[in-house]
């Protein structure tokens, strides 16, 4: 080595090291990354100031901007259908890259192929004629003043053939209250809004809050919760990209309000991270349809029985607190089971036996039939969807037999008289069978809810008394009893009877804003659990007068049962269609049966009767045979039955 390069060794190692460079990161913040639509979304970037950043190979570094946190953040519009390449080019160093899946704004994202034919109603929503196919059209916004006098602008547009209507304060607190519409319905139509009129929306709005709705989240309209699902997503991300960053979202509304909130927190969490539900159901396949379908067939039976003539008879057999809940969901059961259900779901295209046999078929399984799959089979000849409904092995009135308030006679003759429905609702000797395939694939992808998902929300319950109503008390417990289930607690969930304690969104912001403080690493059905309110805890209002010695409380407001419990089913009531056993005399506690009555009960019951110490066909995982949550995040993309959409897609280092 020469002089000359000895003496530069000095100088090389004075010479001042480069600051290290910040870990480059990308991430969507209006969605998933795969689950993006409508050809934009917002994008936040991590790392040097100084970044190039381009979109499928274009630069469109211009449209970010750093925040307070020195992060960059921006609108990334432009998207094509499918996948697109997001690139970050740092001035040195390894770029980063993340993939950004684009979906139309008419949709689907994960729902499956969409049902048809599809009736457009944006004239009649104020949107003028739709511009494609899918029912897309241009947003209409206008300024109004809330009751307090603040500003706000009032939003409607299309997302997912849906009609979304959002409302946004000028002091908005960056939370959002989803609205979510009562009633049950298989319209294949957009459907009019009812708008954000409801007291429980102004209420909202006036203490900051944005509000969302939509046709696709109304129940009365759309009965399909995966839908409803995928609308509440898209919506969101619609409202992130245009008026800013949600930090969480609260569900409110009653009965099919109640439930959808439910079914969507358990299946996608993460899309509601609080509950506000009133007259609540457990979910819509078993808590309305199964029950629904009982009710028509048990209050047929006992028509035609001179038997049955004694209504507190009839309220031993149903459960309930009188004869008045399975008096109206008899009723009901068309709305969900019934092929032509009156309503013309479809206009003209809608099914009718004699002048369009081969017509849109109104049942709930046909309007879900991308989840549920079609019957190999078909119904006479007819393409249609499988179907989860079964009473094979159910022993109708089998509590109230073992209590003595009826008679072995009457419960032979109703069980043998009690038969089923086929695919057209129509009443057969012979009980009905589910399509198992059908059964399956609603307790595996959550349709049948189990509490898994349920436990990092908080639920607050404002429940009625009346038992002989179809929202009878009892449907709460339904749900408290999955909860203990799937979770070993219910902590999550307050049961607020027949009052409240001041306003019950007051309470459930003062809940999630706790946990959102929370920065700890424990898992968040842990900080929920920790942070509830002191006032968030089980009550009822006697006279007017706060209770929480819940003795008193089930006193004052007994809760009775429904059909398939009085039937001998758990009280997670939770069964599509029983595992069976052999009739056996020993069984009936002591009740003793003529000769002739047990022939009659044997031939009512050719295969076996319900076998309610095991799980239900469909619940259990095959390899274990123990129970099994379902997977929660399923695209039904791939096929009916759905398949896990995984962890969210991350950026990677080029």
């Amino acid at each position: 080595m020469s002089w000359r390069e000895l003496a530069l060794i000095p100088a090389l190692v004075a010479l001042p090291l480069s600051p290290p460079q910040p870990d480059l990161d990308i991430h969507v913040l209006s969605n998933r990354a795969d689950l993006v639509s409508g050809g934009d979304a917002l994008v936040r970037v991590t790392g040097p100031a100084r970044v190039r950043v381009e979109l499928n190979g274009a630069d469109v570094t211009s449209r970010f901007a750093p925040g307070p946190d020195g992060a960059l953040t921006g609108l990334v519009d432009g998207l094509s259908p499918g996948e697109n390449v997001l690139t970050v080019r740092p001035p040195r160093g390894r770029a980063e890259r993340l993939t950004i899946t684009d979906h139309p704004s008419g949709g689907p994202v994960f729902s499956g192929p969409q049902v048809g034919p599809w009736q457009c109603q944006t004239a009649e929503n104020g949107l003028g004629p739709a511009l494609d196919d899918r029912c897309d059209a241009a947003p209409v916004r206008s300024e109004i003043t809330l009751g307090n006098g603040v500003k706000a602008t009032l939003e409607r547009g299309t997302v997912n053939r849906g009609i979304y209507d959002v409302l946004v304060p000028a002091n908005w607190n960056h939370k959002l209250v989803w609205v979510f519409g009562a009633g049950t319905g298989q319209q294949y139509r957009q459907g009019v809004s009812r708008g954000l009129t409801m007291p429980e929306a102004q209420e909202a709005a006036a203490k900051g809050f944005a509000v969302a709705s939509s046709t696709m989240t109304d129940n009365s309209l759309h009965s399909n919760d995966v839908t409803s699902a995928e609308t509440v997503m898209m919506v969101k991300e619609h409202v992130v990209e245009t008026y800013g960053e949600i930090r969480y979202t609260i569900g409110r509304g009653g009965s099919g309000g109640a439930l959808q909130q439910y079914l969507v927190a358990d299946a996608y969490p993460g899309l509601l991270d609080g509950l506000l539900p009133t007259q609540d159901w457990p979910d819509q396949i078993v808590g309305a349809y199964r029950e629904f379908g009982d009710c028509a067939a048990l209050v047929r039976a006992m028509d035609a029985s001179p038997l049955w003539t004694d209504s507190g008879d009839r309220t031993a057999v149903f459960g309930h607190g009188g004869t008045g809940v399975c008096a109206t969901s008899a009723g009901r059961a068309p709305d969900y089971m019934k092929p032509d259900d009156g309503t013309s779901c479809a206009g003209e295209a809608s099914y009718d036996p004699a002048r369009n046999p081969g017509g849109v078929r109104c049942t709930l399984q046909d309007f879900m039939i991308s989840i549920y799959g079609a019957r190999p089979q078909g119904c006479a000849g007819v393409p249609c969807a499988r179907r989860p409904w079964d009473n094979v092995g159910v022993q109708y009135g089998l509590t109230a037999l073992r209590d003595g308030r009826i008679s072995p006679e009457q419960f032979v003759d109703l069980n043998q008289r009690i038969g089923g429905f086929d695919i057209d609702m129509t009443w057969t000797p012979s009980r009905t069978e589910a399509d198992v395939e059908a059964v399956g694939i609603a307790h595996r992808t959550g349709r049948v809810v189990f509490g898994r998902g349920l436990a990092q929300v908080p639920i607050l319950v404002v429940r009625g008394t009346d038992n002989n109503d179809y929202h009878y008390p009892w449907r709460s417990l339904v749900l408290r009893n999955r909860l203990d289930r799937a979770n070993g607690h219910h902590r999550n969930q307050v049961l607020w009877t027949n009052g409240s304690d001041g306003s019950p969104l007051d309470v459930m912001d003062r809940w999630l804003a706790a946990v959102e403080a929370d920065r700890r690493p424990i898992p968040l059905p842990a900080k929920v659990v920790r942070h509830r309110p002191a006032e968030a805890v089980d009550a009822c209002w006697i006279s007017g007068t706060k209770v929480i010695d819940q003795a008193a409380c089930d006193q004052a407001y007994p809760h009775k049962a429904d059909t398939r419990v009085a039937a001998g089913e758990g009280p997670t009531s939770d069964l599509l269609k029983c595992r069976l056993k052999p009739l056996r005399r020993g069984d009936y506690g002591g009740v003793a049966f003529t000769g002739e009555q047990w022939a009659r009960l044997r031939s009512a019951f050719p295969s076996g009767v319900c076998d309610y110490s095991r799980p239900g066909v469909g619940q259990t995982d095959p390899a274990t045979g123990r129970l099994r949550p379902p997977q929660p995040w399923l695209t039904f993309t791939t096929g009916p039955g759905g398949t896990p959409l995984g962890p969210p897609p991350s950026s990677r280092s080029l």
